[in-house]
């Protein structure tokens, strides 16, 4: 498993100026062509700070529990 992250510090979506959500909408592509090359499923999330994924559970959680709001589910039909 490899963990990438890009925070945006503090910031909400509505904050982001237009380089970071270019940066975050490339990477969405980025990922969307790697589920489409792989036989697993591939999951993205962005987040805004570390602090504000944990919610009380490990990182990982955020890639894995579907209630997160800001991660995208990419699956391989």
């Amino acid at each position: 498993m490899y963990f990438i992250a890009e925070t945006k510090w503090d910031k909400e979506a509505e904050g982001l100026n237009d380089d970071e959500r270019i940066k975050i909408k490339c990477a969405t592509k980025h990922f969307e062509a790697i589920n489409q090359s792989v036989n697993e499923v591939v999951k993205y999330a962005w987040v805004n700070a570390y602090k504000d994924t944990t919610k009380g559970q490990p990182f990982p959680q955020v890639f894995t529990d579907d209630r997160y709001k800001d991660t995208l589910i990419l699956e391989r039909l």
